[in-house]
């Protein structure tokens, strides 16, 4: 195994490089040297079953073709093509999802996101009812733990099951980005080898996930000057050198043959192919293929497998079975994916034209059909509002639809598409369902995430959008978000009015003017975009004619925002309209609730008439105590119930509510504030 022990800051030759890549296409690897015996720790009463580590590596947003191995140009993998010559590389491996949050779910669960319910990065949780093969791992005895590099893989997210460690600490990228949404690669290197320096000697799962390749791309400056004008492929390389580190350990520690790894990534880069610069809305091969490598344990004399590629398709749902039957360990039922440990011995676990499933339910937001693919022997179909199929041997790129030259290829793999999406196991939404505060979403969005609500439509309307058609307008609301971001305000609010002349209902746009009014301090102007965005919601809503389909979680936020808007110009009747409609629409959003009930205490507070400030009093404290029912860590709900106590003469409820805020949050100045209120008055 030739795998690099330098550090991240050593010498990185594009030479040395080159020289590595050619050795590993000629075979030149030499002798593997294989782990003792009694490195391999064996549990007792387990009839001599080796219990041998596991360790999976996942690099966020990495196409397969610009690994080195799957044929890119330059070379920018040598680490993964090194452990592609010990083990086996797939050639056509897939994601479920065209986002993070679902593939992972589907990697550490075996499900497809039909089944597991998890279906967007945001307000989604991978449901504690799934068992993860980390439980089932740390039920056999296994040390667990994670080391994850970005936001959206955070604990809340329902990802930390069955791991003892799951390390989610995030830092700053860049020191000019203000908010911890990622660490780089080497910070996240040095925390799992820390971890396995500790814990070597018991068996291990360890799940490191690497988050560089995502934009923005911004690669350390030794890897840019090697990539010059391909900082994408250059962020690749530089996790590629992460791997080699972390691999290197494994190795140093004796340890390495003797573990079963995967190497594979959650979705590609669109790179402005099929008119997507990066990922979430499509499902073309630019985001559903991923690298996957596989290096099973290699023990005594057993070479089986090695340096073989495998053209069949195969999906991330295969990583779970994959190392449970490497473990010998049962594959349960509910996992829907198959053991590529067959592929060893030349054979398919997965029956011929079975297919494997991707979705991307992002259009939905937009009033557009959800798109569902399947990848089966050749052929990519893809179901939506005008399906297409392509020939993956003839036309990689994807550039001609022969859906009309193979009906027959097409009705087939739908029929089998919607069979997985009226799968009666799949998980209940509510299950799913994690509401996040505006910070976490605006974290999100600073990430390219739009945000917004998903739809599960399993049945296709005809009648609906096809996201073709609206890709264009998708990439500018993308653009206007980006100088959102970098201050650009003005720019923004041109790009969307521009896109409302032409798609008039566009909820997003509109929200985006609303904001940029709001940060200009346009209060008049903000009010009346906010307006036009919940008109444009309920204007689509209508169209649909769907009684089951709610509007988007961003029309509570701009009911919201428009309240305290509409509150603070004096339009009191109309701001209370508009909080009363957000809490009946989305009961399950805790800043409606405790915004308004802020506004019910300051109203209180300057009414003189005793009646009339005791009913406000007894809505506020309903609505905030709604507001904890929702979201008990709420920093403002607690704050303000406690301030709402304060002001009817309840000092130890007061106490109580203020106190709670200021523990989950000691640095937040309204409860410090009210804290101090409450002293004076008790004092008095």
């Amino acid at each position: 195994m030739n795998v690099r022990l330098e550090s991240k800051t050593a010498t990185y030759s594009a030479t040395a490089l080159a020289l590595m890549v050619v050795a590993l296409l000629a075979g030149c690897l030499g002798e593997p040297t294989y782990a003792p015996r009694d490195a391999r720790v064996q549990a007792s009463g387990d009839g001599g079953r080796d219990l041998a580590n596991v360790v999976l590596i996942s690099i966020d947003t990495t196409r397969a073709d610009h690994l080195s191995s799957y044929g890119f140009a330059k070379p920018t993998t040598p680490n993964i093509d090194a452990v592609a010559a010990d083990g086996l590389l797939f050639l056509r491996a897939q994601s479920t999802n065209s986002v993070t949050l679902p593939a992972h779910s589907s990697m550490l669960t075996g499900m497809r996101p039909p089944t597991h319910g998890v279906r967007d990065n945001y307000d989604y949780r991978l449901a504690d009812e799934h068992t993860t093969l980390a439980e089932l791992l740390q039920q056999e005895g296994y040390q667990t733990a994670a080391f994850v590099s970005a936001f959206p893989l955070k604990e809340e997210f329902g990802l930390s099951q069955g791991f003892d460690v799951y390390d989610d600490t995030l830092t700053r990228k860049r020191d000019d980005v203000p908010e911890m949404l990622q660490r780089p690669a080497n910070v996240t290197t040095e925390a799992a080898i820390g971890w396995l320096e500790a814990h070597h000697e018991k068996p291990f799962f360890l799940f490191v996930h690497y988050f560089d390749p995502h934009a923005p791309y911004d690669p350390p400056e030794e890897f840019a000057k090697l990539f010059p004008r391909d900082s994408y492929a250059a962020e690749i390389a530089f996790a590629d050198d992460q791997v080699g580190r972390l691999l290197s350990k494994l190795q140093e520690l004796g340890l390495y043959d003797s573990a079963t790894v995967i190497i594979t990534s959650d979705h590609g880069e669109g790179l402005g192919e099929h008119g997507e610069e990066t990922h979430s809305f499509f499902i073309y091969q630019t985001t559903a293929h991923v690298p996957l490598v596989f290096k099973p344990a290699h023990k005594g004399a057993d070479d089986a497998g090695r340096g073989t590629r495998v053209k069949q398709p195969v999906s991330v749902v295969d990583i779970a079975p994959t190392f449970l039957d490497a473990l010998g360990l049962a594959i349960p039922a509910t996992m829907q994916g198959v053991s590529l440990l067959d592929y060893r011995h030349g054979k398919s676990p997965r029956a011929a034209g079975a297919g494997v499933y991707a979705e991307s339910l992002v259009p939905t937001m937009f009033d557009c059909a959800p798109l569902r693919s399947l990848v089966a022997d050749k052929w990519q179909y893809i179901w939506t509002v005008r399906p297409e199929l392509y020939d993956l041997d003839e036309d990689p790129g994807q550039l001609d639809n022969v859906v009309g030259d193979y009906p027959e290829v097409a009705d087939r793999l739908e029929a089998k598409l919607r069979a997985i999406i009226e799968n009666p196991n799949a998980t209940q939404p509510e299950a799913s369902r994690l509401v996040l505060d505006d910070r976490a979403r605006a974290k999100l969005q600073s990430l390219g995430y739009l945000g917004g609500t998903v739809q599960d439509h399993q049945d296709l309307d005809p009648s609906m959008r096809d996201p073709k058609d609206f890709m264009r307008a998708y990439q500018s609301i993308m653009q206007a978000e980006g100088m959102i971001a970098s201050a650009r305000f003005d720019e923004a609010a041109r790009l969307c009015e521009t896109l409302l002349r032409s798609e008039p209902d566009v909820f997003r746009a509109h929200q985006i003017l609303a904001k940029v009014a709001q940060i200009q301090e346009r209060e008049s102007d903000a009010i009346a975009h906010y307006e036009r965005a919940i008109d444009a919601a309920e204007k689509t809503l209508r169209r649909q004619h769907d009684e089951q389909r709610r509007a988007p979680l961003g029309v509570a936020d701009a009911r919201t925002t428009l309240g305290e808007l509409l509150f603070r110009q004096g339009d009191i009747a109309e701001a209370r309209e508009h909080f009363r409609a957000g809490m009946r629409d989305f009961p399950e959003y805790a800043r409606g609730f405790y915004q308004y009930g802020g506004v019910l205490a300051e109203l209180a507070a300057g009414n003189s008439d005793a009646d009339e400030k005791a009913k406000l009093l007894a809505e506020a404290r309903s609505v905030l105590e709604a507001a904890i029912e929702v979201k008990p860590e709420s920093v403002e709900a607690h704050s303000n119930l406690g301030y709402v106590h304060l002001l009817g003469g309840d000092y130890e409820a007061a106490r109580r509510h203020i106190q709670q805020a200021i523990a989950l949050n000691p640095n937040h100045v309204p409860a410090r504030n009210n804290l101090q209120r409450l002293r004076m008055l008790s004092d008095q």
